[in-house]
């Protein structure tokens, strides 16, 4: 079912820390912030209530404030905002703002709206990215590398990755019969091998 913007309820959202937005573009903010933590960067959040998925009547206040500044330009017509759609997230830091113009690109989220109307805070989710089959990073590089390609092989290939996959998933069992669960992952690992093996 399609929504208006601004208007969407809440069983069109999807949380992330400290907003909503859109099923779409949660995923893609959520993979970058994991992605941004697990490198040292800060935890990515919207400035606030209104910085990530904006209803009509947020959008409408918004405008309302920046035209009694002398500013009507420095927020969008209400019901244009692409917060209003829950693919835009404005956040506090310059700091955070750096990682995202990094990291973002990769997550489909994107700066150049942002960057014509000189807010170097607004990020807008520009579609098309595929969650991460490893949303915590705990996958070796071989076993994330075998999942993203399982998600498209075809025929031998594919029987091939899975063969691995299972004497991968054997291979843990084994030693964390031996050793416990808990070291390298093998828990969260073996987890997530048997739910893509079994996809």
């Amino acid at each position: 079912m399609a929504h208006e913007n601004g208007q969407f309820p809440l069983s069109a959202l999807s949380a992330i820390p400290g907003g909503r937005l859109s099923h779409e573009a949660a995923p893609a903010w959520n993979d970058l912030r994991a992605h941004i933590i697990r490198r040292g960067g800060p935890a990515i959040v919207p400035t606030g209530p209104r910085s990530s998925y904006r209803d009509l009547a947020g959008q409408r206040q918004l405008r309302e404030e920046h035209c009694a500044a002398g500013n009507c330009g420095g927020a969008a017509v209400p019901g244009t905002s692409n917060h209003g759609w829950g693919r835009a997230v404005d956040v506090p830091t310059k700091d955070m703002a750096r990682w995202l113009l990094r990291a973002g690109p990769r997550f489909r989220w994107s700066h150049d709206e942002g960057a014509r109307a000189g807010e170097w805070w607004h990020f807008t989710y520009v579609g098309g990215y595929v969650p991460s089959v490893d949303p915590e990073g705990v996958l070796t590089t071989t076993e994330r590398q075998w999942l993203e390609e399982l998600r498209t092989a075809r025929g031998a290939r594919k029987r091939e990755l899975r063969a691995k996959i299972g004497v991968q998933m054997a291979l843990i069992r084994r030693l964390a019969d031996r050793t416990g669960w808990t070291i390298k992952h093998r828990r969260k690992r073996h987890d997530l091998l048997r739910k893509h093996f079994n996809a």
